[in-house]
């Protein structure tokens, strides 16, 4: 297949895919972790970055007047690249289409609608794999791909302290205590970090869970007629109350092979740092070979690009969006997740 650029020239198209994408992941802000793995281009097929243990920097020193001040040792940490694997999806854009756009009255109009819908849906795509990596990254402390053939299990370097299991799960109401889980994962969390999680995510499987905890619902009156159920904002009052902070629920989904399943674990408790930050790490999204062939134009090389492909036999039109892209964790004991349902 041949680049076509009948309609559209690639840097148009690039231009549309980048604004699609960075709308998307904006459109579903409470339902995206780059608010944790925010998104960084970079001039390259690689990353480089400093794992570190805490990202707490080392204290300065008081001095005498006229003294020399103590001397910084910078971020300290292990040094670690990681090369940048691609990403893609393409859609065809058969002989029927082709025919009735070509038979509306406006048919170069149709043509670009045609096309635009297809390089949208395909670049989502690519939006929810990255997010799907991001997800499983964030809960793992590891980067786990197996996609056709490409295969990647490495470790981003989290202890194992940082994956906890409750001693009774929550699922058992009557004999799970959540309030004395909490505590001690936050305090551990305080021990490694030097602060309480900014965010705990849950899922609405959790939540539920939750309010139905006998520890959790005698938390409100006591141990004479608690209710049966509470509601949302008293268990957020209550958890608020043990010490975690805005709280919010999780529960977007992806089509992975013509399967729905949700991004996160709905059995799992994650503590987070704060949101719209990169104190956890990022996403990278680097250069692709496309920047590098001048048919693209592309003026800003990193980065997710999209163009055109022309088929004779049978006739048709390819949409496709290509990218290098992995989110990484910079600070990856900033994450802990807990399991706490069957």
């Amino acid at each position: 297949m041949q680049l076509w650029t009948d309609v559209f020239d690639p840097a148009d198209l690039t231009e549309f895919a980048r604004k699609t994408l960075e709308e998307t992941e904006s459109a579903n802000a409470k339902g995206s972790l780059t608010s944790f793995l925010p998104n960084e281009t970079v001039d390259s097929v690689s990353v480089r970055f400093t794992r570190v243990d805490n990202g707490l920097p080392e204290v300065a020193e008081y001095r005498a007047f006229d003294a020399e001040s103590s001397i910084g040792g910078g971020v300290k940490g292990e040094r670690v690249t990681i090369d940048l694997p691609p990403v893609s999806r393409k859609e065809r854009i058969g002989e029927l289409d082709t025919i009735f756009a070509a038979s509306n009255p406006g048919v170069e109009l149709a043509q670009k609608k045609s096309i635009l819908k297809t390089v949208e849906r395909v670049v989502r795509s690519v939006s929810d794999r990255v997010e799907l990596e991001r997800a499983r990254v964030i809960q793992t402390g590891r980067i786990q791909i197996n996609d056709n053939g490409f295969i990647v299990n490495a470790s981003m370097g989290r202890r194992t302290e940082n994956s906890k299991t409750a001693a009774v799960l929550w699922s058992d109401a009557d004999l799970s205590v959540p309030l004395v889980d909490i505590e001690a994962w936050v305090n551990d969390y305080i021990a490694v970090n030097g602060t309480a999680p900014a965010t705990t995510i849950l899922t609405r499987d959790v939540v539920s869970t939750l309010k139905r905890s006998k520890q959790i619902r005698e938390a409100v009156v006591g141990t004479l007629a608690a209710p049966s159920i509470i509601s949302d904002a008293t268990l957020f009052e209550i958890l608020r109350a043990a010490g975690l902070q805005n709280i919010v629920t999780y529960d977007r989904r992806v089509n992975v092979g013509g399967t729905t399943q949700l991004l996160l674990d709905s059995s799992n408790v994650l503590f987070l740092p704060e949101a719209e930050t990169a104190e956890l790490g990022k996403t990278v999204w680097g250069r692709t070979a496309e920047s590098n062939d001048p048919a693209y134009s592309l003026g800003e090389a990193p980065g997710i690009v999209a163009g055109t492909l022309k088929q004779d036999d049978p006739y048709g039109i390819w949409a496709r969006a290509n990218a290098v892209a992995l989110p990484v964790l910079e600070n990856p004991n900033a994450s802990m997740v807990a399991k706490v349902l069957a």
